[in-house]
């Protein structure tokens, strides 16, 4: 029997994400496709209508989250051994594998890395200085989905990326499977690492078991979904905070130090994040602090110097107004009031926007001043990237929605992994308000109501798990009238 549920839970998933991987790219226009010589799951078979197209998905969806559920509660209580280690490694690399085949992505967002690698790979030119509609477009470039801008990423990932081309050899789908084999290597390095601290703080009162910890991770459907099927590249950034975590712990100050300041090399929004991890070191001696922040800077320094010349703060600012998406709490405010009374009330809300952001800078001031061990960190930075998310962000940016799944694994408060893991859900079957936009005969905003509930649904749902006196909540009455301790009873979720 031991071995009959890991086998189901694995081909009940690999069924599931073939289907998810049909429902989500058999749209007829607005989803990137790749010319493989093999097609999709189902072969020809499209949606007679747009609701079934939709349906399909959300049920896909459901059906996912809960062989993850399932996979969850197996690794929490299944025993060390070699099934255990196939179950937690094995189920993301053959999920990985579907994805990586797949012929088509939700987002553009690889593409408009590969065109950028091309630029610095072939041509020679700055990618930040040079854009790529200002040259001939080639396969590559012609396939951007935004060629007048410079990179949103950092240039320690758009120097990665250029290799990649190279690797890739000119070959446009080549380049593709590539770009997804190694976000793919990413994922299992993720989570590797993620079993590795696991481990070493697994003495923490309230912490998932180490396997359950890297399994949350690993087997989460939008973890997977955005890494390896749409090829997105914050899972490289999330990899070098938690490098950088594990050497710390292991007393090895200043390659952790080097590897926690490549995060926000890859992606710039991993900034803050990386500023606790100093204020961390600095608080637990101050020469340390100095060091981390010293290396930073050289580090910083050296990424960013061959490319500063054409560099804007576009960059360290990356606009997201994409109106088919669901954004958070603020957003729909902001949206409801302009509906409802007019420009001038909706500008109301962004004077909200603006009270958050501040509010947003003094919660992280108080959280680097309680932020004593490196096991501190990852529980402190999901909740600033929830608190980011879910307050003002222009959109649920699906990518940080998974960073919050990786660090809120290591975290000790169990209703940060609980919000977590609910917002990838919401968020990531809330995707069936831009695919129903796909499936329509012509393009079409949704509605303001349609996007306000949207946006209500994938920021409200998890703040149901923050919310201190939720009976569901760990917070809650519920959680509070057990007597035991918690050292008592196995971790969670």
């Amino acid at each position: 029997m031991t071995g009959r549920r890991p086998a189901a839970l694995l081909a009940s998933g690999a069924v599931l994400f073939a289907l998810f991987v049909h429902a989500a790219a058999s749209a007829p226009r607005g989803v990137t496709r790749v010319s493989f010589p093999w097609g999709l799951p189902l072969g020809g078979w499209k949606a007679e209508s747009p609701w079934t197209g939709v349906l399909l998905y959300l049920a896909c969806m459901a059906g996912l989250f809960a062989v993850y559920a399932l996979a969850l509660r197996w690794l929490s209580q299944a025993r060390q051994g070699a099934v255990r280690r196939v179950m937690l490694f094995g189920g993301p690399l053959l999920f990985g594998a579907i994805l990586l085949l797949t012929p088509a992505m939700l987002s553009r967002d690889l593409l408009d890395d590969m065109g950028h690698g091309r630029l610095l790979a072939h041509y020679g030119v700055d990618p930040y200085s040079t854009r790529a509609s200002a040259l001939a477009p080639d396969e590559f470039t012609g396939a951007m989905g935004r060629p007048g801008s410079q990179p949103l990423a950092g240039p320690a990932w758009v120097s990665v990326a250029a290799l990649v081309c190279l690797a890739g050899g000119g070959s446009f789908a080549a380049t593709v499977l590539a770009f997804k084999a190694l976000l793919l290597a990413v994922h299992l390095i993720n989570g590797a690492l993620l079993l590795g601290l696991a481990r070493r703080w697994s003495s923490r009162p309230r912490s998932l078991p180490p396997a359950a910890a890297a399994g949350l991770y690993l087997w989460n459907p939008l973890v997977l979904t955005m890494t390896v099927a749409d090829g997105r590249h914050e899972a490289a950034a999330l990899c070098w905070m938690l490098l950088g975590l594990w050497l710390l712990a292991r007393g090895e100050e200043v390659m952790g130090s080097v590897a926690a300041a490549m995060a926000p090399l890859s992606d710039p929004m991993m900034a803050p994040l990386w500023a606790l991890v100093v204020a961390q070191r600095a608080r637990e001696a101050p020469r340390r602090g100095a060091l981390a922040a010293g290396i930073g800077a050289a580090t910083a320094a050296l990424a960013y110097l061959p490319y500063v010349r054409g560099m804007g703060w576009e960059h360290f600012l990356p606009p997201y107004h994409l109106p088919a998406e669901p954004g958070g709490l603020l957003v729909a405010l902001q949206i409801a009031l302009g509906w409802m009374a007019g420009p001038a009330a909706g500008r109301l809300a962004q004077l909200a926007w603006y009270a958050a952001m501040a509010g947003m800078a003094v919660w992280l001031i108080r959280a680097s001043a309680r932020t004593l061990t490196p096991a501190d960190v990852p529980g402190r930075a999901a909740g600033a990237v929830l608190y980011a998310l879910l307050s003002g962000a222009a959109v649920i940016h699906l990518p940080l929605a998974g960073w919050c799944v990786g660090l809120a694994a290591l975290a000790v408060e169990p209703r940060l992994r609980k919000a977590s893991v609910a917002l990838s859900a919401a968020a990531l079957s809330l995707q069936a308000l831009g695919i129903y936009r796909t499936l329509l005969p012509e393009p079409a905003d949704p509605l303001p109501a349609a996007r306000v509930a949207a946006s209500l649904v994938a920021a409200g749902l998890p703040l149901v798990f923050l919310l201190p006196r939720t009976r569901i909540g760990p917070g809650g009455a519920a959680a509070r009238a057990g007597a035991e301790s918690p050292s008592e009873r196995p971790a969670a979720l």
